[in-house]
C-alpha cells in the first residue's frame, strides 16, 4: 500500500512539475531551505528556515559559513544545475569526482528502491554523512524520475531513527515520506504558481 501510495504522491507531483506556470527554481530553492532544517535537526542542532536563510544572505566575502550555513548553501548549490558529477561536487566539495559517480550510479530498479540504496550506501560508507546521503538519494530519485534537477524530498519526510534502518525497513520509510513530502510539494507548486499569476496580472 505504501509503494502505491508513494507512486501516486510522486505521479501527481511529476505532473506538477512539468506545467510552465510553476516557477521551478523558486520551488526547489524552497524545498532546498526545508531540507536544510530537516538536517540541521538530525544533527541536534536545530534552526528555522528564516534563520537559515538570513545566516547564507547576510555572509559577507571571507565570512565562514558555519555549520548552518554550509548546510544551507550544500542544499541550494545541489538544486541549482541539472544533477551531475560536477553539480553534486559543487554542493558536496570535500568528494572525489570517482566516489559522487559510484554513489550516484549505485541503484539500478524502480525510483524509491533507487533513492533507498543510493541513501543506503552513502551511510554504510560515512554513517555520519546524513546531508550527503540525502541529497544523492534525492540525486538518485531524479534520475530514476527523468527529472533534470534534483527536487529535495527525503529530508523533510524522514525522521532520524529511518536514517539508521536497513534493507527493506528503510525502503518502507522512504515510501512513507515520499507520500508526505511530495503532497507538500505539490501544494508549494500550486502556491508559488498561484502567486507568480497574481504579480504578472498586477
Amino acid at each position: 500500500m505504501l509503494r502505491f501510495l508513494s507512486g501516486a504522491a510522486l505521479s501527481h507531483l511529476h505532473l506538477v512539475l512539468g506545467h510552465e506556470e510553476v516557477p521551478q527554481a523558486l520551488l526547489r530553492d524552497r524545498l532546498a531551505l526545508r531540507a536544510a532544517e530537516a538536517c540541521m535537526a538530525f544533527s541536534g542542532r536545530p534552526e528555522r528556515a528564516g534563520e537559515l536563510r538570513d545566516t547564507v544572505h547576510l555572509l559577507r566575502p571571507g565570512d565562514l559559513p558555519g555549520p548552518a550555513g554550509e548546510t544551507c548553501l550544500a542544499w541550494r548549490r545541489a538544486v541549482e544545475r541539472p544533477v551531475s558529477i560536477k553539480a553534486l561536487g559543487r554542493a558536496l566539495p570535500t568528494l572525489e569526482p570517482g566516489q559522487i559517480a559510484a554513489w550516484l550510479d549505485v541503484g539500478k530498479g524502480a525510483s524509491v528502491t533507487r533513492a533507498a540504496m543510493a541513501l543506503a550506501a552513502v551511510l554504510c560508507e560515512a554513517p555520519r554523512a546524513d546531508e550527503a546521503a540525502l541529497i544523492f538519494a534525492d540525486a538518485a530519485l531524479a534520475q530514476a524520475l527523468g527529472w533534470d534537477h534534483l527536487v529535495p524530498l527525503l529530508a523533510a519526510g524522514l525522521k532520524r531513527a529511518d536514517l539508521r534502518k536497513q534493507g527493506d525497513d528503510q525502503r518502507l520509510a522512504c515510501h512513507r515520506a515520499l507520500i508526505s513530502s511530495a503532497v507538500e510539494a505539490v501544494q508549494q507548486a500550486v502556491d508559488l504558481a498561484r502567486r507568480a499569476a497574481q504579480s504578472r496580472c498586477s
